[in-house]
């Protein structure tokens, strides 16, 4: 029991206290509750979990459940809180996809602020250690039609199997209706043309090591289905110089693939800009005709891609139809050593002549250290085509950087054939006989007269060539001196 007095105070001091004349009893702070034990969480369904724990000892009225994302601050009341001492259980929804912490405490009666709950429970997290949530992710947010996606499962609570997979699509992301057809009861779907316009999310059933009934889906994707970029296709031509009689090929190439269907439609045009149909001719490969010289030519093309039907593309428009050449003759035609200098063509007699494009056989000499000439040949038409050939077996010349052709020449006499091939495919070859000279001994070199014995006047020319133009060696001369005055070879 207690008693009470009050004195008032003003700017000169305090004046004199009022004594309670009664005692006054005040009441016994009550008993505070134990903190509840063995909280335990249970996901009864993609929404739901179910709360469990065992009461504390003392005193309990009810109890006070709440939870917090984070399991460190902004605790909240559940929605369900159990007014009945009896209650240790309860359930609660939480959104899809949320981690919540949840914590509990006793309720008494007690009158003194705070007395009446007790400390509450270690907090326990919903999909924790001891049941693992699953959750499914997914290899893209942006589905297209004709692209897989591919979902994933985890789920800590290892080993898991069973897996039944069943994609779905939703106009809202409220609604969900079930996918049939390929791929929706697997890991990995394709969407087709009618999920466009469409959400869409994966969901599973499957066992882990604590059950058998786990189920877990996808966040729908960010965006609905939409079809790929209209990728257009593109026709090229085997040519763009078209000619009378010759074939001319169209090609369709088209990034969406699956394509089928085609029907061609090749045309004409003498300004490429109006064009005409070229009746009779629905295929990718075209042959102009007489009546088509001086018009331009593309092909065009109707098909069906594996997004959608009646698809059109077309082709550059070519140079204008011309008649072939026939002139499969040269204008030009010389020989270079490896040295730079030129080789005379020469007629049969060994007369040096120029060249005649009428003309075509010529001959050449060169000298036996020649191993290597250069064959320059120009064709009269300059939509011909040239090749040079050599030796026996017709063996292909390489064309150098200059634009000649490289031959290799062996002692002795070597065929050369310049192949002139026109427009029309009339062939004309021109042909070269280069003779280069065999390997002399010294001897040989020297002896002049041919009579197996050097004179005086073949060993000054000997000195002649050492001492003026080092065509040959000082042993060389001195060897001859030494035949001459044996006068043997």
């Amino acid at each position: 029991s207690v008693r009470y007095r009050v004195a008032a105070i003003n700017g000169v001091g305090m004046g004199p206290y009022v004594i309670q004349t009664t005692d006054v009893t005040l009441p016994k702070a009550g008993t505070q509750p134990g903190a509840p034990t063995g909280l335990t969480l249970v996901a009864t369904n993609f929404t739901t979990v179910t709360l469990s724990w065992v009461a504390p000892s003392g005193t309990v009225t009810g109890y006070d459940v709440q939870w917090s994302e984070t399991g460190k601050h902004n605790w909240a009341a559940t929605t369900n809180q159990p007014t009945d001492q009896t209650v240790t259980s309860i359930t609660d929804d939480v959104p899809a996809g949320q981690t919540r912490y949840y914590r509990v405490a006793a309720v008494n009666s007690a009158v003194i602020a705070n007395a009446g709950r007790g400390p509450y429970s270690d907090s326990v997290r919903l999909g924790g250690p001891a049941d693992q949530m699953g959750t499914v992710t997914l290899s893209t947010q942006a589905p297209m039609v004709g692209t897989a996606i591919t979902a994933t499962l985890r789920d800590a609570d290892t080993p898991l199997s069973n897996h039944v997979w069943q994609w779905q699509k939703s106009m809202d992301k409220a609604s969900w209706m079930d996918i049939t057809g390929a791929g929706a009861t697997a890991m990995s779907y394709t969407p087709a043309a009618m999920d466009e316009g469409y959400y869409l999310r994966a969901t599973v059933t499957y066992t882990d090591k604590n059950r058998s009934d786990r189920m877990a889906y996808s966040m729908a994707t960010d965006a609905a289905v939409t079809l790929p970029a209209d990728q257009m296709g593109t026709v090229t031509l085997s040519t763009q110089k078209p000619l009378v009689g010759m074939a001319i090929t169209a090609s369709l190439t088209d990034a969406d693939g699956m394509v089928s269907g085609q029907m061609w439609q090749w045309q004409k045009s003498m300004d490429k800009t109006s064009w005409m149909d070229i009746t009779g001719d629905m295929t990718a490969t075209y042959t102009p005709v007489e009546m088509d010289e001086d018009y331009y030519l593309r092909a065009t093309v109707t098909y069906n891609d594996k997004n959608r039907s009646g698809r059109m593309a077309e082709s550059m428009a070519t140079d204008m139809v011309t008649v072939p050449s026939d002139d499969a003759s040269l204008s030009s035609l010389s020989l270079m050593d490896s040295d730079g200098m030129a080789i005379d063509l020469m007629d049969m007699n060994d007369m040096s002549v120029a060249f005649a494009p009428d003309t075509r056989m010529y001959y050449a000499d060169v000298a036996n250290d020649v191993d290597m000439i250069e064959v320059m040949a120009a064709a009269m038409d300059s939509n011909a085509m040239v090749s040079v050939m050599y030796g026996a077996d017709d063996m292909m010349a390489t064309m150098m950087d200059g634009g000649g052709y490289s031959v290799p020449l062996m002692a002795g006499e070597n065929t050369v054939k310049v192949n002139v091939t026109a427009e029309d495919g009339t062939t004309m070859t021109y042909t070269v006989m280069v003779d280069r000279a065999v390997m002399m001994t010294l001897f040989e070199r020297y002896d002049a007269n041919d009579n197996m014995v050097l004179d005086k006047g073949e060993i000054l020319k000997a000195i002649d060539d050492y001492l003026n133009h080092r065509t040959i060696s000082k042993e060389q001369v001195l060897e001859l001196i030494k035949l001459y005055l044996s006068g043997t070879s």
